[in-house]
């Protein structure tokens, strides 16, 4: 795992987690931070297309007034406004905007510090999720989804995400065991 600075400068205020999976085959440090494989899947009609039909059922258990065939496009929509919303904050140095399209992941998150936190689109009952950790002013994207349920648990793509804020949010309480075993290459 590496943190990387979106702007490249001291005074980043956003932040973008590089995950490393020893099992993908992609060499450490290669692999794309959370921000840019967010940005990859929602630009993807071929991701798109093949997430909606692999939720099929949740997407059809939403109010949602489009056919399903339609929610690529809508969410290739939606999710590029909530990544350009994002950006436009992030180049202002913008910590208010960022804290306002922010919101605390769960209700004991509200003053934690590191705390999980969630975006989402603009758009009413927006799925589209970008998650972080705030901790000290400083937002540190840890991934994203396509939310159609209304708990995280029971599906493996935002169960993911889950776990990746937990560890995150660890990493920045400076949990070193936790750190080890995590992020230290295995033999």
């Amino acid at each position: 795992m590496e943190v990387i600075g979106i702007f490249g400068t001291k005074e980043d205020i956003l932040c973008s987690v590089q995950w490393h999976d020893p099992d993908s085959g992609i060499p450490s440090g290669e692999a794309p931070d959370a921000l840019s494989q967010i940005t990859d899947d929602w630009n993807d009609p071929v991701f798109l297309r093949s997430f909606f039909k692999q939720y099929e059922k949740d997407y059809n258990t939403l109010s949602r007034p489009e056919p399903l065939k339609k929610a690529p496009i809508s969410a290739r929509k939606e999710g590029n406004k909530l990544l350009q919303q994002l950006d436009d904050l992030a180049k202002n140095h913008n910590t208010k905007g960022l804290e306002n399209l922010f919101n605390p992941l769960a209700d004991d998150d509200k003053d934690e510090d590191p705390s999980r936190i969630k975006a989402y689109g603009g758009e009413y009952k927006s799925y589209m999720r970008i998650y972080a950790v705030k901790h000290k002013n400083v937002f540190y994207i840890t991934g994203g989804a396509i939310k159609l349920t209304q708990k995280m648990q029971g599906r493996p793509h935002t169960e993911t995400e889950l776990y990746k804020m937990n560890v995150m949010r660890e990493f920045l309480e400076g949990d070193v065991e936790l750190l080890e075993y995590y992020f230290e290459p295995k033999q």
